[in-house]
C-alpha cells in the first residue's frame, strides 16, 4: 500500500514539474499551506498491557506495536526560510487478537450455532487521536529543497475497545442483517444486549508533545513532498483509571508529508 501511495505522489509531482518552474520570489512574504501525512508510529503499549490483564488471563501479543498513522494540518508563515504556525489533528489505529479459548455460548450464538460451547477470541481495537498547536522553522537550501524542525503541543485520547467474538470453528462477525426483525426466535432487544455485553471500552486522555524535523522537495510553487521524522510524547496523569495509574511514553514515527500551498 505504501509503495503505491509513494509512487502515485511522486509520479504526479514529476508530471506537475514538467509544466511549472519553482521560483522563490519574496521569501519573507506571509502565506499559507495545508498538508496531509501518512506513515507509521512505534507506539509504546505499556498502558494497554496493564488494562488487558483484567480479561481473565487472555493473552495478547502486543510486541508488534507499529501503527498506521495519519494526520492533517494547516499553517501560516513566511514562504521560505522562516517561521510558521498552525493547528492540526493526528491519529493512528491497529487491531490485535487474544489467544483462543472455549467458552459458554451467548444466547444469540447458541441459537445460531446450536452449541453450548464455542471458540472465543477477543479482538482489541487500539487507537489514538490528538489535536494541537504546531510551530516550525524552515531553512531554504535551494529553490527546490527545504529542511525544517518543529514542535507541537496539544491533547488527545488513547482508546482500547475489546470486542468479544464467538463462532463455530471460524471467527466472524455476526451480521445484524442475518436476523429477521420479525422473527420471534431472535428478539432484537436480546441481540442488542448481547452486542453491548461483547463490547468493553477503555479511554485515557493525555497531553501530547511532539518534536519533529524533516525535508521537503518542491515540485511546483504550490506542491511539495517530504519526509517527517518525529518523537511523540504522551503524558496522562490519570491513565485509564486509578487501577492503571498514570503513564508517560515516547513514540518515534516517520511520515510521508504532502503539502499544498506556497509556505514550506
Amino acid at each position: 500500500m505504501y509503495k503505491k501511495i509513494v509512487s502515485i505522489v511522486l509520479n504526479a509531482g514529476l508530471l506537475f514539474s514538467l509544466f511549472a518552474d519553482v521560483k522563490v520570489d519574496d521569501p519573507e512574504r506571509i502565506s499559507g499551506s495545508g498538508y496531509v501525512e501518512l506513515g507509521a508510529v512505534h507506539l509504546d503499549l505499556d498502558p494497554i498491557k496493564k488494562i488487558v490483564k483484567e480479561f481473565d488471563g487472555r493473552k495478547f501479543d502486543l510486541h508488534n506495536n507499529t501503527f498506521v498513522s495519519f494526520g492533517t494540518a494547516g499553517y501560516v508563515g513566511q514562504k521560505r526560510n522562516g517561521f510558521r504556525a498552525g493547528m492540526g489533528i493526528w491519529g493512528g489505529y491497529k487491531t490485535e487478537f487474544s489467544s483462543e479459548w472455549r467458552s459458554p455460548a451467548d444466547s444469540v450464538s447458541a441459537q445460531l450455532y446450536g452449541k453450548a460451547y464455542l471458540d472465543s477470541v477477543i479482538e482489541l481495537h487500539i487507537g489514538f487521536s490528538h489535536a494541537g498547536f504546531m510551530v516550525e522553522k524552515s531553512f531554504l537550501l535551494n529553490p527546490n529543497v527545504n529542511v525544517y524542525v518543529g514542535s507541537m503541543i496539544g491533547g488527545g485520547v488513547l482508546m482500547a475497545l475489546a470486542e468479544f467474538k464467538q463462532a463455530d470453528n471460524v471467527f466472524r462477525d455476526i451480521d445484524d442483517d442475518y436476523f429477521d426483525d420479525d422473527d420471534d426466535d431472535y428478539p432484537m432487544d436480546v441481540i442488542r444486549k448481547d452486542k453491548e455485553d461483547r463490547l468493553k471500552l477503555a479511554l485515557a486522555t493525555y497531553w501530547a508533545f511532539r518534536i519533529n524535523g524533516g525535508a521537503t522537495y518542491s515540485f511546483t510553487n504550490w506542491m511539495h513532498v517530504g519526509m517527517d521524522f518525529s518523537a511523540l510524547i504522551q503524558y496522562s496523569s490519570s491513565g485509564f483509571g486509578n487501577r492503571s495509574g498514570n503513564f508517560c511514553t515516547v513514540n518515534p514515527g516517520v511520515r510521508l508529508r504532502v503539502i499544498f500551498g506556497t509556505s514550506v
